[in-house]
Formats: structure tokens, sequence, C-alpha cells
């Protein structure tokens, strides 16, 4: 088996052990925690501006999660729908 036909993630962390880079040195030049950047690697997406530091690291860009900005800001809160309530009115 060849390492194109892995996920992303895999050959990202192969890549990783390749260069002895681990997530916590990854969080020290990043500014992160390292429970952080694990959680930010293994998603689909990642912030443009942790994407774009980790390009100038090295990293190639087909092992990254794609970068991506969330909409910030609070959520519109809503009601509770309780199943039991609902099908009594």
């Amino acid at each position: 088996m060849t390492t194109e036909n892995l996920p992303r993630s895999v050959r990202m962390r192969l890549w990783m052990r390749q260069y002895d880079i681990t997530d916590r040195a990854v969080a020290e030049k990043l500014g992160l925690t390292p429970a952080r950047v694990t959680i930010m690697l293994n998603r689909d997406t990642m912030p443009t501006v942790h994407h774009a530091a980790l390009l100038q690291l090295g990293f190639p860009a087909s092992i990254l999660p794609q970068p991506y900005d969330r909409k910030s800001g609070p959520r519109r809160r809503r009601e509770p729908r309780f199943p039991g309530l609902m099908a009594a009115q």
C-alpha cells in the first residue's frame, strides 16, 4: 500500500514522525496547547492563520486540514424541544 491511499491524517502523522515533530513542538511554535493542536490537526478544517504558520514551518499543504475560518461570536440560543412535551400538545 502506498501512502497516497492512506487518509490525510495518517499521512500527516507519518510525515511528522519522519521529522520528529510532535504536537507539543507545534504547540510551542504556534502558541497553543498541545491538546488544541491535536484537535486542530485531526479535524477536516483549521484556522487560516494556523494553516499559514504550518506552511511556513515546512508542512506540505496536501497533509494539512483545509484552511477555514469559522464564524465567531455568540450563537443564537434555541429553545429546547422535549419530545415528551411536544407529543402532549
